[in-house]
């Protein structure tokens, strides 16, 4: 199975919602990124899975109205090198945008 991260992951890992993450937390984030794809090509047990409505981008300037997405949340868990690594309650490394 192949891992692909599109400009979607990308984009979430430079941003929280619709402002910039400070350069440490980029850095940090890109830095645990090599961490996350092994824990996601060994991970055998899903310990959560939430698919939700999400506003995605900017309010429109005609009606105010926010668009929306289909978002998955996916929960892990894997043993990488020594360690067992075990999803907790934060995005990282599992949130992937469907686009249809």
């Amino acid at each position: 199975m192949g891992i692909i991260l599109n400009s979607d992951g990308f984009y979430h890992l430079q941003y929280s919602g619709r402002r910039e993450r400070d350069k440490k937390e980029q850095l940090l984030k890109f830095s645990l990124l090599p961490l996350g794809l092994d824990m996601i090509k060994k991970s055998g047990t899903i310990q959560e899975y939430r698919r939700l409505l999400t506003p995605i981008g900017k309010p429109s300037p005609n009606n105010g109205s926010i668009p929306m997405k289909e978002v998955e949340y996916w929960g892990l868990v894997a043993i990488v090198g020594d360690s067992k690594i075990k999803h907790g309650h934060q995005k990282v490394f599992t949130e992937w945008i469907k686009d249809e």
